[in-house]
Order: C-alpha cells, then structure tokens, then sequence
C-alpha cells in the first residue's frame, strides 16, 4: 500500500519536469511479481491481493505511461552472481535460487500484467543478458538498436 503512490507520483514528478528518465524497475512489477509472490507464500490473502490490484488499476488511471520498457532476462544462478556481487545483506538474505526461481516463472506472465493495469504503452523490449553483455561495446551498439527501432516501429516509422 505504501510503494503504489510512491511508485505512481515519482514517475509522475518525473513526467512533469518533461525530460526523459529510466525506471530500474517498472511500477507494474511490484504489482505483478512481489504482490503474487507474497499471495503464492501465503502473505497475502485472496482479498488483499484483489484490493491491492484494484488500487493499482485506479491509481494508474490517468496517469502516465511509460513509453517503452526492456526487460533483462538472466538465470536465477547469474541473478544470484548479481546480488552477491553487489553485497546487500538484505538482498543476499532474501533472494536465495529457489525464490528467483520461482519468481522467473512470474516474469513469464509480466507483458501480460502491464496490460491489466495500464501503466504502459509503447514498445516491449526483451533482451537475453544469456547472449548480450552491456559492457561490450558491439553488444551495446546493438542494445541501442533495438530500442531505436522498436520506437520507430512503434511510431510507424519501419
């Protein structure tokens, strides 16, 4: 309940300065990843999971959109490498391979989400970080790419 309005009001003060910004994570994946997640270990009942996705749904209403989103697809064991390396006990404490497991079968289902509670539209960007490195030079190169001509399709402009 605490994350929705800031989620939902950063991305609209951002709107409103009219630059472009980049979310490290879209809004909706509180919604559909943790939200589920919680309900699947028991967290959440059936009617509080059905109340946060209401309020999720309304308070996207009329707000805005982001206009392209690119997902980052890894393993649970590279995304395990990732939060060891960064050192966050927090995070190393609650994200042991199983929970990314089953939270990879989750992100399944996410362009599916982003629908049902219109925070999005645009182009949707998946990127396999199996086969792409961003610190590669040629592989950025590519990165931008794809984002530039999934914008352009979008708008179009093939």
């Amino acid at each position: 309940k605490y994350l929705l309005p800031q989620r939902i009001g950063a991305r609209t003060a951002m709107y409103a300065k009219g630059k472009s910004f980049v979310e490290d994570r879209s809004p909706v994946e509180d919604q559909s990843i943790f939200w589920r997640r919680f309900h699947q270990q028991g967290y959440l009942t059936n009617e509080q999971l059905q109340e946060l996705q209401k309020a999720a749904t309304e308070g996207y209403a009329g707000k805005p959109k982001s206009d392209v989103i690119i997902t980052l697809l890894r393993s649970p064991e590279e995304c395990s490498k990732l939060i060891l390396r960064r050192g966050r006990p927090e995070e190393i404490r609650a994200w042991a391979i199983p929970e990314l497991r089953a939270m990879e079968k989750l992100y399944q289902e996410f362009f599916e989400d982003l629908e049902q509670y219109g925070s999005h539209r645009g182009p949707k960007i998946i990127l396999d970080m199996k086969v792409l490195d961003p610190r590669n030079e040629v592989h950025k190169g590519h990165i931008f790419q794809e984002i530039h001509h999934s914008l352009l399709k979008e708008r179009g402009n093939t």
